[in-house]
């Protein structure tokens, strides 16, 4: 419902000015980082999306492109925490 949608999107945007140094406030990354706006991994599966902001990634990302070491994030954070993530960048 909408009303879920906009608690989840305002605790998400919360969260997201974290990850908005690297992936920019639109989620659209560019240059060194991805966009996240699209994203499958984004997108798809939670615990995978919830695995890599918490763990960080080496190697390509759901494109096939490689942008370096991704850091974990996960000072501060639970994986429970981590689904609200997306919610600022699904809207785009």
């Amino acid at each position: 419902p909408a009303e879920a949608l906009k608690v989840y999107a305002k605790k998400g945007a919360k969260i997201y000015s974290k990850c908005q140094g690297c992936h920019g406030a639109d989620g659209k990354g560019g240059g060194a980082y991805p966009s996240l706006v699209g994203s499958e991994w984004v997108l798809g599966d939670t615990q995978r999306f919830a695995m890599i902001i918490l763990n960080g990634l080496s190697g390509p990302s759901s494109t096939g492109k490689s942008y370096g070491v991704r850091p974990a994030q996960k000072a501060g954070m639970t994986a429970a925490g981590v689904p609200f993530h997306g919610a600022p960048v699904i809207g785009e």
